[in-house]
Parts: structure tokens; sequence; C-alpha cells
């Protein structure tokens, strides 16, 4: 103790003495009565000491209970390694984390709740750790008890050990998972409004070449010297151009974020209408049959037909012969 803390307590000690030394002088000669006299004041001080002790020791184990509470019970995980990777500590939330019990934990390598394929990366950062002696990072997935996994960051710091025998590791460890799924969504957005943006060019293009070749057809088909024959194949040849542009539409619907236009549409003509354009010159015969009376539908007729192309295009596609 400081001389200071020594004089202050001299001084408690004397003031509980006070009443005490009468009693001294009246029983026993001055010698005796101050050999007793000093004797009974280191008494009092070593019992003011050893209450000073009781109440650091009450407030070290509160303080340390808090402690605990907070390594425990902190929003992120944190534990201890040893340099052979072994879990020396962990704290409850950790154990919530990975579901397993804290005490199972101990002992056992951490490389063991990490994702086969991301052990290299904490591998390297281990290595790159103990090399620089330096805080490091790394993003991989964890393992659950359960078998499913989940992204965690962990912040390592090396700490030599007490016994200077070799190095700790101190982790602190975040589920990063819900982060990792929104940066997920915004790359693919980004991708969507790039493949948007390349469906509107695309799109534009091929209106002005389909705007050529229409305005040929529509030439065409003044002529009044041409056959019955051709002047059929000239309005195939329109109506496929038509369906065309009816797509295109669609992708500039697709370019602009903009929402399907519906309207009321005969199935009939629309079904009758894909086929011919998905089959024309092909070496596919086909026969499309329909109910009596069917109810017009409300639909996007652009995107509804390049659906029913799709499925005729890869049935085409899988009769190379024909039939």
């Amino acid at each position: 103790m400081k001389k200071q803390d020594l004089n202050e307590l001299r001084k408690r000690a004397k003031a509980i003495l006070g009443s005490e030394e009468n009693s001294y002088s009246e029983n026993f000669d001055d010698e005796l009565s101050a050999a007793l006299h000093e004797l009974r004041t280191h008494q009092i001080e070593l019992e003011l000491q050893n209450e000073n002790l009781r109440r650091t020791q009450e407030q070290l184990l509160e303080t340390r209970d808090q402690y605990v509470d907070l390594y425990d019970y902190a929003p992120v995980g944190y534990l201890t390694l040893s340099d052979k990777n072994l879990i020396l500590e962990a704290n409850m939330t950790l154990s919530g984390l990975l579901g397993e019990d804290r005490v199972s934990l101990l002992g056992r390598p951490l490389s063991h709740f990490i994702v086969p394929e991301d052990q290299d990366i904490f591998y390297k950062k281990l290595r790159e750790l103990t090399d620089t002696q330096k805080r490091h990072s790394c993003e991989l997935r964890m393992l659950r008890k359960d078998g499913d996994w989940f992204w965690a960051k962990l912040e390592c710091v090396p700490r030599e050990n007490i016994d200077r025998s070799g190095i700790l590791i101190r982790i602190a460890l975040n589920d990063i998972t819900e982060p990792k799924r929104l940066e997920a969504e915004i790359i693919k957005a980004k991708k969507i409004e790039a493949t948007a943006i390349l469906a509107g060019g695309i799109a534009h293009d091929f209106n002005n070449l389909l705007a050529v070749i229409l305005g040929n057809l529509e030439m065409a088909q003044k002529d009044r010297t041409i056959s019955r024959p051709v002047a059929d194949k000239l309005r195939n040849a329109l109506t496929a151009c038509l369906s065309a542009a009816n797509l295109t539409k669609k992708f500039l619907t697709f370019s602009s974020g903009g929402y399907p236009h519906k309207k009321l549409t005969s199935i009939k003509t629309l079904i009758s209408d894909s086929v011919c354009l998905a089959l024309a010159g092909s070496n596919v015969n086909y026969d499309c049959s329909y109910s009596d009376n069917l109810w017009p539908v409300e639909i996007d007729a652009g995107q509804m037909t390049q659906t029913i192309n799709n499925v005729i295009t890869n049935s085409r596609e899988a009769m190379p012969q024909g039939g």
C-alpha cells in the first residue's frame, strides 16, 4: 500500500481505538499499556485492510460477471484459437450460430465448422496472420450442426500467450448472410438492367430492319401481275413480320421495365399465327384443332406468342427429319 493509504489507515484505527485507551492506562503500567495499545492498533488496521480487500474482491467479481455477460451475449461470436487451430474459448453467441453446445466446441479445430470449399481461405489468412502478426479478416461459409451453412466474416487478431509459449488468435465472427443476399440481389439487378439495355438496343435495330422488310412486302403485294400462290406467300411473310414486330415490343417492354400490355385476344388466331411463324420454311407438317366458341382471353399477345413460339421451335428442333 502507498504511504498515504497507510497513514489514512492508522488514523481510522486510532479513531476506533480511542474509546479503549482509558482501560489500558487504568489496568496496566505505562510500558505494557503502550504495547497493548500498539497491538490493538495493528489488529484494527488488519481488520480494516481485510474489509477493504473484501469490498475490492466483491467489486472485482461484479465487474468480472459484467464482462462475462458482455462476452457471452455479445451480438457477434467470440472465440480464441490456439496456434494449432483448436478452439480454446467460445461465447454463447458462437454456440448459437453453429448450433453446438459450447462445451462441445472446446478442443475442436475451427476448420471443422467451415465449408470444405472455403477452408483454403481460412488457412491462408492464418498463415498471413502468423507471418505478419497483424489483424486480418476474411469472409467464408460456416457449417451448422444441422448441415446448413451461413456466410460469416472473421476478424482475427494475434495475441501472445501468457506463458509466451506461442500465439493465441482472437476471432470475432459475424453472420453476414443477409448482407451477402442483398449484395447478390444488387448484382442480379444490375445484370438484368444491362441485359434490358442490350435487349432494347437490339429491338430498336430489329425494328428498323423489319420496317424495310414490311415496306418491301407491302409494295410487292400491290403488284397486280403476281400469281395467287405468290400473293399467299407474301401475305404469310407479312403476317410473320408483324408477329416479329410484336416480339420486339416485348423486348422494348422488358428494356423499359414496363408491365405486360394485356388486352382481349382470340386464342385461336394467336395460336395459329404463332405455329405458322415457328414452322415457316420447315419440313414439319402440322394441324390445329380448336373447340367451338372459344372465349377471348386477356393476355399480352406478344409475350404469349413468344412462349408458344419457343415451345413449337423446341419441338421442331427435336424432329430434324421432319414429320
